[in-house]
């Protein structure tokens, strides 16, 4: 009798474990030097919480996704700026009622990751939002994150083609300048821009980019979401 008691409660939890899941991994994610495609990007190669030195060792990110959102595949990114690393995994989000902010993933490094933090672009991406014209990104983190508090520093990950470029957003209604990278070749992308992030109710912002060389002027939006 107890016997088949455990196995009811057993069969019970294993039928309702896909909605208590939070990611399946559905393409182990690997890093790999010297990609043998050829690197052609868009202005913004990746948006993350700005690391340290340590959070680029660690073998885990964190994705920030509302756990009411509808089932989607995310696909994590990174790069290096001199375009020698490539690192690639695709999860799926298994949305589960009661479940945290940050969603753990593991990220193991295959390779020796630059030692600089603005040298090394981390991106998630909702596979589903891809082909939009204006591109779509999950806010993310190396490492374990927690509680976020009401903002976060962010950084973009941009490729300015040695122009002038600002970043203006929700935190930043006057922009900031983008940085360029410290040393190095620049293949992927040459600069950053860091600018705090507003956590605001509807987990949804519009980021504008604003690129100037000589007499002229372009800007690229790309939306984050948490």
């Amino acid at each position: 009798m107890k016997g088949r008691l455990r196995a009811a409660v057993w069969l019970a939890l294993a039928s309702c474990w896909p909605a208590q899941a939070d990611f399946i991994e559905k393409k182990k994610y690997q890093e790999v030097m010297d990609p043998p495609t050829p690197v052609r990007g868009h202005a913004v190669v990746g948006i993350a919480v700005v690391p340290s030195a340590q959070d680029l060792k660690s073998g885990q990110v964190s994705v920030r996704i509302d756990p009411a959102l509808a089932k989607d595949e995310i696909r994590v990114d990174v790069a290096s700026a001199n375009g020698r690393l490539r690192g690639e995994g695709i999860w799926e989000h298994v949305p589960a009622k009661g479940a945290p902010d940050w969603f753990e993933l593991s990220a193991p490094s295959g390779a020796t990751r630059p030692e600089h933090v603005d040298q090394l672009a981390l991106a998630a991406q909702p596979i589903s939002q891809s082909g939009e014209k204006v591109p779509t990104f999950q806010l993310v983190a190396w490492g374990r994150r927690k509680d976020s508090g009401a903002s976060l520093p962010i950084r973009l990950y941009v490729n300015t083609r040695r122009a002038e470029m600002f970043s203006y957003g929700p935190g930043a209604p006057d922009g900031v300048r983008c940085t360029p990278i410290s040393g190095g070749p620049t293949v992927r992308f040459d600069a950053v821009c860091d600018m705090p992030l507003p956590l605001g109710p509807d987990r949804k912002a519009t980021l504008t980019l604003v690129r100037r060389d000589g007499g002229q002027t372009s800007k690229q939006e790309v939306k984050l979401q948490w």
